[in-house]
């Protein structure tokens, strides 16, 4: 009862609502739905869909005077859970935070408009975050996963060194990603693991 939803899909997210930090005790505030003056479960009602709305791909091949081009770019529209799922100690506690927090204007004295809480060691209020619609963030991503170039030398050129075939290439995988997630990876949100490695390979093929 405190997960699903009837008629919704299996994976939703019932989370508490976000309603900024609080310009004087600096602590994130969240909505008070039964109006108990109590955070807790009953007021986790805001429902977020995660995972992948629609994904797909574009892939094609050109061929020209012994060249040859193969490329594959993938589209992924989704939401995910973001950096706060991976970092449980809020920031002011002794662990390592995401470099993002200096971009952000985090609240310092009364009256601050911030969008980050105070640094607190007392991590009550990060909790509740982790568990708001402060921690979905749009997770859609745009990447070239794979691209080939080759060029095989004609025959003419090769034939006095009793070769068939003969062609040189140069492979690249996972090269650039566009996207305004901010954890490690977008194509696995929420985690700590290291993101999806780019590598660049080539080589000489021939055929005696």
């Amino acid at each position: 009862a405190n997960t699903y939803v009837i008629g919704y899909p299996l994976s939703i997210s019932k989370v508490f609502h976000s309603t900024g930090v609080n310009p004087a005790t600096g602590f994130y505030t969240f909505a008070d739905v039964d109006g108990n003056g109590v955070l807790n479960i009953n007021d986790r009602q805001t429902l977020l869909v995660l995972g992948r709305k629609f994904y797909g791909g574009v892939g094609n091949q050109f061929r020209a005077k012994g060249f040859q081009l193969d490329f594959f770019i993938e589209f992924v529209k989704q939401n995910a859970r973001g950096y706060m799922g991976t970092i449980l100690s809020p920031p002011g506690a002794r662990f390592n935070q995401p470099a993002d927090l200096i971009n952000q204007y985090r609240w310092q004295k009364a009256n601050d408009d911030a969008t980050l809480q105070k640094f607190t060691t007392n991590g009550t209020s990060y909790n509740n975050a982790r568990s708001s619609d402060l921690n979905v963030d749009d997770a859609s991503f745009i990447r070239l996963k794979t691209v080939s170039l080759s060029y095989n030398f004609l025959p003419s050129l090769i034939a006095k060194a009793g070769l068939s075939e003969i062609s040189i290439f140069v492979q690249g995988q996972n090269l650039v990603t566009f996207t305004k997630y901010k954890g490690l990876d977008p194509e696995i949100p929420g985690n700590s693991q290291l993101p999806q490695l780019k590598m660049i390979t080539g080589g000489i093929k021939f055929k005696l």
